[in-house]
């Protein structure tokens, strides 16, 4: 009888926020679904968003309860740490469908709001992980995954330019998601030049090629959305 408890703090404890990158892949695909007018696709995958975004979330604050100490711990490990991100940019996609199919924009500035907290705490971690390691060293921890330090960035944008339209459009507004793109453009440039080095220019063996490469190519497509998403709310007067 005591297998199912142990089971379900088991799945708690070994629960990552990387998890959230399903989220966020099946997040796009519903938009993508719903320009194109596949109504029903997009509302499916709405549906499938939502459930899987609510029991990711359940896990990770059940394992920020339960288990505070080994989650501490892994936020200090560099590798590990920048994979967090993930929940950023799930979180605001699940903000982008909120707003697109459920005209829930309270919710879907709760979830920026959110988001951006734990961007903030995020990035402080990685920074301090950083600083502690000899440069050379934090140079060969680079990989694909440390490009959601760009999507994450730069997702901030995407759901706070879709929150404009139901916000009061101050300058300041549009200032401080123009100064986070300009962020989110520039982690791209110098996380990319650190992945060509690595890749073409030292030692590299085929067992450190990893599935997170895929984000070489996720980077600069959520950029560019979310830049033109952004560039066409700017009023003229701006």
């Amino acid at each position: 009888m005591l297998f199912y408890p142990v089971l379900f703090f088991n799945s708690i404890r070994v629960f990552h926020p990387s998890w959230f990158v399903m989220v966020m892949a099946t997040s796009i695909v519903s938009v993508a679904f719903d320009v194109l007018d596949f109504t029903v696709i997009a509302q499916s995958l709405f549906a499938l968003t939502l459930s899987l975004y609510s029991v990711f979330c359940l896990l990770f604050v059940a394992r920020i309860v339960f288990f505070p100490r080994e989650l501490l711990l892994e936020l200090c490990i560099l590798s590990r740490s920048w994979l967090f991100l993930a929940f950023v940019a799930g979180t605001n996609t699940v903000g982008v469908q909120l707003i697109s199919f459920a005209q829930a924009n309270s919710l879907a500035n709760v979830l920026w709001c959110s988001a951006f907290f734990a961007w903030l705490v995020l990035i402080g971690f990685i920074i301090f992980n950083i600083l502690r390691l000899p440069r050379e060293s934090a140079v060969n921890f680079i990989c694909g995954a440390t490009l959601l330090l760009t999507v994450s960035t730069v997702s901030i944008v995407l759901l706070g330019s879709y929150l404009l339209d139901a916000t009061d459009e101050s300058t300041w507004n549009f200032l401080v998601l123009w100064g986070i793109w300009i962020l989110g453009c520039v982690l791209y440039l110098f996380v990319i030049y650190l992945i060509i080095r690595r890749l073409f220019f030292s030692c590299f063996v085929p067992e450190n090629w990893q599935p997170s490469y895929w984000i070489c190519m996720g980077a600069p497509a959520i950029i560019t959305l979310a830049g033109s998403e952004f560039f066409t709310r700017i009023p003229r007067s701006l």
